[in-house]
């Protein structure tokens, strides 16, 4: 699929619209909203970042994991969308449900922006996991990006755009050891539309004993609907 460039089409990152707020400082009325949304154990909610709605919205968002156990003994992250300031929430509009989560002593790298794909307002999302593979001896990471909005289509809200990246490292099996980090994508929009995206990312991988480290960048087309990779 080709990607055809216009005079007009500017590329840009997603700017920071909304600052996100690390999960340690949601307020008491968030974290109790979204344990009543949620139908959970307040005890086993904890709001890892927040974000501000744009000036012309009245409401934020909330990435929310809950620790219950239920599900096998793995947490559970949702992004909720907010009527109302996170630290003044009404109620819950929307939420939406993430395969990738931190468990509870992770966490801290979790983001959640307010950001703008043209004419439309959408969520960008963070979230990393890392588990303990015994037999590996090693721990296994996932690093999870992705961009969240309603489309007006009946859907509700969904994700646009997504990348998971995986990783290994172990200091007893270092040949196993690969890794790849991404960047925040970047979003290409021509006449209040989006026309393409596109994520950075360092691989690393393990060659003998070195560590070899390349720079790779991954390109998404905007169907209508949603980034779709090339």
């Amino acid at each position: 699929m080709r990607f055809l460039l216009t005079m007009s089409l500017i590329f840009v990152a997603l700017p920071v619209l909304a600052k996100d707020a690390p999960g340690g400082k949601a307020s008491p009325a968030l974290a109790k909203l979204a344990a009543e949304f949620l139908k959970a154990n307040p005890k086993d909610v904890r709001v890892l970042a927040s974000a501000s709605p744009m000036p012309e919205e009245p409401g934020g968002g909330a990435l929310v994991r809950v620790d219950d156990g239920a599900d096998g003994g793995n947490p559970i992250c949702y992004l909720l969308q907010l009527a109302g300031r996170p630290s003044s929430p009404a109620k819950v509009e929307a939420s939406l449900k993430f395969a990738v989560c931190p468990r509870a002593d992770q966490g801290k790298t979790s983001h959640l922006e307010r950001v703008s794909l043209g004419r439309r307002n959408a969520w960008l999302l963070r979230l990393d996991s890392m588990r303990w593979d015994s037999m590996a001896k090693g721990g296994e990471s996932q690093l999870y990006w992705a961009i969240a909005t309603d489309m007006g289509d009946g859907a509700g809200l969904r994700p646009v755009f997504e990348r998971t990246s995986t990783g290994f490292k172990s200091k007893d099996q270092p040949a196993l050891n690969q890794q790849e980090i991404c960047k925040a994508p970047t979003v290409a929009i021509s006449a209040g539309e989006p026309q393409g995206a596109s994520i950075a990312c360092e691989v690393e991988t393990t060659q003998g004993t070195l560590l070899k480290r390349t720079q790779t960048t991954f390109s998404y087309m905007w169907d209508g609907s949603q980034f779709a990779g090339k």
